[in-house]
């Protein structure tokens, strides 16, 4: 199944600025939106995809995730507490319970991986 960029999550703590910043390099920048999980945002549009600029608007709105669930208001505060930048690739889908499927098993390869270069990198150092 092929897929296609849908978009690209740029994670910033001061919105407005980062909006100031894309319009000042040429883009067109969308006026800032409220989502009910606590984040804000602006898109900004390029052909076939767009970039979202995010932070967090009302943190009092954030939910915390459970076993089965995921906050993307939590993730996205956890993620400006360390730092700005891109936080997601979102890709583009059309079958979400195969989507599923595929990046349960996608994230247990890449898990085994870091798993395995953690170990290979501590023998390193142990010598």
């Amino acid at each position: 199944m092929r897929r296609g960029l849908d978009h690209i999550v740029h994670a910033v703590r001061d919105l407005d600025a980062a909006g100031e910043f894309y319009r000042r390099a040429g883009f067109t920048v969308g006026a800032r939106n409220r989502h009910p999980w606590g984040t804000h945002n602006r898109i900004v549009q390029f052909p076939g995809f767009f970039v979202e600029l995010i932070a967090v608007g009302e943190p009092q709105l954030i939910v915390p995730p459970t076993a089965r669930s995921f906050s993307f208001g939590d993730f996205t505060r956890s993620f400006l507490g360390r730092e700005q930048g891109l936080s997601m690739l979102v890709l583009e889908g059309e079958d979400a319970a195969a989507d599923v499927r595929i990046s349960t098993r996608l994230a247990s390869v890449i898990s085994s991986n870091l798993i395995s270069s953690a170990r290979q990198s501590a023998r390193t150092v142990q010598r």
